[in-house]
């Protein structure tokens, strides 16, 4: 009889025990019932922040658009761009290759079947079906797991990495927030084709020649107002044809700014209508001075343009006789 009562008071010393244990997990389980309340509900945060991310991105996409727009205008047609809304998708490769770091996944496999899926739907599609698939695969390492749920099968995803057990297993170990950080954060961003046109035809910018490309530089500056422009020697870049544009622009241009040149080209200095020519020379010492300074229609400044820029009176008969005008 004593030993029954010694079993039984045994049991009831268990039972009290394991009451008290669930009464404390019953609580914490409360505790973090209202945390989660307090804090809202997550998926929610997180669509919110991704609607709020998806909108500053198209903000970016209409400034960008706007500041080609400006390039054009202020190259007087001398560069043209084109935008590619959403054509640089060099964050959602990056967020890929770390989504695959350390799990065997092929660069080659990833880069093609991402360019595919990218291709065959919609960037923001894309982008929401990796996502999901990386945060029920994470919610599923954490909790689905333990209590039994399926495994996520990530059909998108694993396409991209290489559906391999091997993959796939890796990818189940490292599912971590920084890697779900990575694809929720990445986005499109516009893509930006310049090109300089001579009026006849389009060349790659990278492709043109130094001389255009600092023919379309130099008329954008001429397009802005502000402090003084000190351009040195430009003609060392341009060819005449562009020279008698850019003097067409130094008319329009010098009412923005104050202009300064130093040239050894007479349609810059003739064409361009300055308003002050300076002649520099050498002095037996070495020092630069002015041998004579004045507006364009005096005789003295008159001779020494077209003895200096154009080889004297002589040369500039010769070859108005040559040309036959």
């Amino acid at each position: 009889m004593l030993e029954k009562f010694g079993a039984h008071k045994t049991v009831t010393s268990q039972i009290i025990k394991l009451r008290e244990e669930i009464t404390d997990v019953t609580n914490q389980i409360g505790d973090l019932e209202a945390n989660l309340q307090a804090d809202g509900d997550p998926a929610s945060t997180l669509n919110k922040a991704l609607a709020e991310l998806r909108k500053i991105n198209d903000q970016r996409a209409a400034r960008t658009q706007e500041w080609t727009t400006e390039i054009e205008r202020l190259s007087s047609g001398k560069i043209k761009a084109v935008v590619e809304i959403g054509g640089d998708t060099s964050e959602i490769r990056d967020a890929v290759d770390l989504i695959a770091s350390k799990t065997g996944s092929q660069e080659a496999t990833r880069l093609r079947e991402l360019e595919g899926a990218l291709a065959s739907d919609s960037v923001w599609n894309v982008l929401d079906r990796l996502r999901t698939e990386c945060l029920s695969l994470l919610y599923w390492r954490q909790m689905g797991a333990a209590s039994g749920e399926k495994q996520p099968q990530c059909a998108d995803l694993m396409k991209i990495l290489g559906d391999t057990e091997r993959i796939r297993t890796s990818l189940t170990e490292r599912m971590d927030t920084s890697r779900v950080e990575a694809i929720a954060a990445a986005v499109p961003r516009p893509e930006i084709t310049l090109s300089y046109s001579d009026g006849s035809r389009e060349i790659s910018f990278e492709k043109a020649s130094e001389g255009q490309r600092a023919a379309a530089l130099l008329f954008m500056l001429l397009e802005q107002p502000g402090g003084p422009l000190i351009v040195d020697q430009p003609e060392g870049d341009l060819d005449n044809r562009i020279i008698a544009d850019l003097t067409n622009k130094l008319h329009s241009a010098k009412q923005n700014r104050q202009l300064i040149f130093a040239s050894h080209n007479a349609n810059i200095v003739v064409n361009g209508s300055s308003e002050l020519v300076g002649h520099l020379d050498v002095k037996e010492n070495g020092e630069r001075q002015f041998e004579c300074a004045g507006a364009i229609d005096q005789p003295s400044v008159c001779k020494v343009i077209t003895s200096t820029m154009e080889g004297g009176e002589k040369a500039f008969k010769d070859r108005q006789d040559k040309y036959g005008y």
